[in-house]
């Protein structure tokens, strides 16, 4: 998510060569790339989500969230992240 896009490569845990993180929208909306938005409903959500002691990390499991709210997969090579599969939640890759 450009959120932690953002947030990592400001406390210098990601180098972005030749952009910046505010340039990315931009270069998704470029190449066609629906941006979706975080809506509140789907933020609001994130509490039914279960806790996870294997997979805890807060900007996955939002995208998780968002995929099970919008019932699209997420594009994602992170096997940890089927830990979710029984809550609704499809990763393709």
């Amino acid at each position: 998510s450009f959120w932690e896009i953002s947030l990592k490569s400001g406390l210098g845990k990601l180098c972005l060569t030749g952009a910046t993180a505010d340039d990315l929208p931009g270069f998704c909306e470029d190449q066609g790339w629906e941006l979706l938005p975080l809506d509140p409903e789907t933020a609001a959500g994130y509490a039914r989500l279960p806790l996870n002691p294997i997979h805890r990390d807060p900007f996955d499991r939002m995208l998780v969230c968002q995929s099970i709210s919008l019932a699209c997969p997420l594009v994602s090579g992170d096997k940890a992240l089927d830990v979710y599969l029984e809550s609704g939640f499809k990763r393709l890759w």
